[in-house]
């Protein structure tokens, strides 16, 4: 009886719609850009419910970031150090100066938002182009500020278009992401 309140989900190959994955993972290539700073690295995320883990490296497969969110909190390790938080954009703002609104790429990855969660401009065919969080537009200080995610490609994955290139911009730092592979 207690299953019976979890919620539903779907594995990639079965779900028709964004919304319905809770189980995914994806990797690829991310670029940083920052008024001080250009980055290349590849990112590596799994998502299981709300609960997230994303590995970041260099292209010799050096560890750079590790962060993992789970009910008790963030778990980041970085230069050999572990850190927690229960608020893991302060930590990482922190740690790496970027600023990162990690808890909520959980959806945004896969453009799960609605007009709801922000303002959305769509292509004809109805994929999300432009998302501007409702974080950003109501001005809320838990926002970084001038918050944008651009969606630039989507590829079909089993029965599901999804993201292939995201633009993320916080203020003066973009983030842009390749996705080579959705599991």
């Amino acid at each position: 009886s207690g299953c019976s309140t979890l919620p539903k989900s779907l594995p990639l190959s079965n779900a028709q719609k964004s919304s319905e994955l809770t189980q995914w993972q994806m990797r690829g290539k991310l670029a940083v850009i920052t008024p001080t700073e250009r980055q290349a690295v590849n990112f590596f995320w799994q998502r299981n419910n709300e609960n997230y883990q994303t590995i970041i490296t260099t292209s010799l497969g050096i560890n750079v970031l590790s962060a993992s969110r789970n009910e008790s909190g963030m778990r980041l390790t970085t230069d050999g150090q572990t850190y927690q938080a229960s608020m893991p954009e302060e930590l990482i703002v922190k740690l790496t100066g970027w600023q990162l609104p990690i808890d909520r790429l959980n959806h945004w990855l896969i453009a799960d938002v609605t007009d709801k969660d922000g303002e959305i401009i769509k292509y004809t065919d109805g994929l999300i182009k432009d998302f501007i969080p409702a974080c950003t537009v109501n001005m809320q200080p838990s926002c970084p500020t001038e918050t944008r995610v651009i969606y630039s490609d989507y590829r079909k994955v089993n029965k599901l278009s999804l993201p292939h290139q995201i633009t993320l911009k916080t203020g003066q730092q973009t983030f842009k992401l390749k996705v080579s592979g959705w599991l």
